[in-house]
């Protein structure tokens, strides 16, 4: 287990939130994907997503975003939404997550590394889909509370 410190940042995102349980969290990309078309836009970074748990801990708010080329407008009504960025600027780093049985096992790993560091963290994360030849590599960040200005969350 390899944890670091790091920042996230992106610009120019499409973004869509959703409630489900945790096992769900794949269900919010086939939106973005479709829409990436419709608005003849293209993506140019990871997708990733944010999960923050209600209180009965298995279901949550997710939010999905994938980073395009440039600025979009969005109908106010929509359920795809634009946000100028994400910046995180500090954030407890576990990369190759998929190494761990879920995605709960590999957030516990890092909430017990910060509580063992000392470092109080966010009760949520960033979970970035990297596509490496063929494969999906995912990178896990939870944010470090009062680490300066965060968007996103």
């Amino acid at each position: 287990m390899d944890i670091k410190r790091g920042s996230l940042y992106f610009d120019h995102l499409m973004t869509y939130s959703m409630k489900g349980k945790k096992e769900e969290w794949q269900e919010g990309f086939a939106i973005l994907e479709e829409l990436e078309l419709e608005q003849r836009v293209y993506k140019n970074g990871p997708v990733f997503f944010t999960f923050k748990a209600h209180d009965t801990g298995d279901k949550g708010e997710f939010t999905y975003y994938r980073p395009i080329n440039e600025k979009v407008e969005m109908a106010g009504d929509s359920d795809i939404q634009y946000k100028e960025k994400v910046d995180v600027r500090d954030a407890l780093l576990l990369r190759q997550a998929e190494h761990y049985q879920d995605f709960n096992q590999a957030y516990d790993s890092i909430k017990n590394y910060a509580t063992e560091s000392e470092v109080d963290v966010e009760d949520s994360f960033y979970c970035v889909l990297l596509e490496v030849y063929g494969d999906i590599i995912l990178d896990l960040y939870v944010p470090v509370l009062g680490s300066g200005e965060s968007h996103g969350v």
